[in-house]
């Protein structure tokens, strides 16, 4: 028996169990509750998923690190569980609870019960070195969750979008903002990420903890997605795959995740300068019909590389 468990809402893993149970293998689904704290629910969760499995079963988490509870649940309480944590995403930063995490990882990972995967080759090996393990993990790209929509580009004017929840580098878009003044931006970040900025330029709108349709909407109204992350692990994916269906060119620093999506063909990759983002920004504004081949190629990526059904196939191929 497979047990998938995923944090939160099961709206968006519609197809998962599904397409599991529709190529032969015997999935139910499990859940977190969304009524604590993060960590609290993400505890919970896996607590669940440990309970409601029996031994020798497999527990697919699509949040890692609720796959790398499971497996210090099962430690802990002498039980018997395959684990399988999706897309591995531990930060790389000093903090303590990154050194916590870290810990955490390095000992479920050496498990011969922990399976993982990685949405980047790249990371992947980074983060072998970095926790000091010899095993390899299977490349299986981030899902796609197609939204039924596929827009070409359109100038919506100098307008720029970035937001999200984690590992976003806010103080590179004010600074690029500065360099950028007739253009307008939009800032839609966490609420308890908001004293990290200041001095916000007049070209620029910040809005906390909106409503979905909101975000989206804001996204939808922009000419471009500046997405700049401050981490190497995944981040900001899930963003980046909604603005491109949205028709909008990705402009995002070059790290070891982010060179497994974008490369010459799709979105376009800056290094650590904001001047260089400003410059590139300028260029394809001027240049929209580069800017428009940009997105027609990452659509197409996305629906070939990207697809729920392939990335069903490779956790099944690769991992199960």
């Amino acid at each position: 028996m497979y047990w998938f468990l995923t944090h939160y809402d099961k709206k968006y893993f519609p197809r998962f169990v599904e397409g599991m149970n529709d190529r032969g293998m015997n999935t139910q689904w499990v859940h977190s509750p969304i009524s604590h704290g993060e960590r609290v629910n993400n505890f919970i969760g896996a607590w669940r998923a440990v309970n409601a499995s029996k031994k020798g079963d497999t527990i697919i988490s699509w949040y890692d690190f609720q796959g790398i509870l499971c497996y210090w649940i099962c430690l802990l309480t002498f039980r018997d569980r395959n684990i399988v944590a999706l897309n591995l995403r531990l930060k790389d930063k000093t903090t303590f609870v990154n050194h916590a995490a870290a810990f955490l990882y390095k000992y479920a990972l050496r498990s011969k019960k922990v399976k993982a995967t990685i949405s980047s080759k790249e990371y992947g090996e980074a983060l072998k070195k970095r926790l000091k393990i010899n095993r390899n993990f299977p490349l299986v790209r981030d899902i796609n969750l197609y939204p039924g929509y596929c827009m070409p580009f359109k100038d919506n004017g100098k307008r720029i979008f970035c937001g999200g929840n984690q590992s976003r580098d806010w103080q590179r878009v004010i600074r690029v903002a500065r360099l950028l003044p007739e253009y307008k931006f939009v800032i839609i970040m966490p609420g308890n990420e908001r004293e990290t900025i200041n001095n916000v330029p007049d070209n620029v709108r910040v809005f906390c903890n909106v409503p979905y349709k909101t975000f989206m909407g804001y996204m939808h109204s922009s000419t471009f997605l500046l997405l700049p992350v401050n981490t190497n692990a995944p981040a900001g994916l899930v963003v980046m795959f909604e603005a491109t269906w949205l028709g909008k060119p990705i402009f995002t620093n070059s790290t070891q995740v982010m060179r497994e999506y974008i490369g010459d063909e799709h979105g376009i990759l800056v290094g650590n300068d904001d001047q260089e983002f400003a410059d590139k920004i300028e260029y394809y504004y001027n240049h929209q019909d580069e800017a428009a081949e940009k997105v027609d190629c990452f659509q197409k990526y996305l629906r070939e590389e990207c697809s729920e059904d392939k990335f069903i196939d490779r956790v099944i191929d690769e991992v199960l």
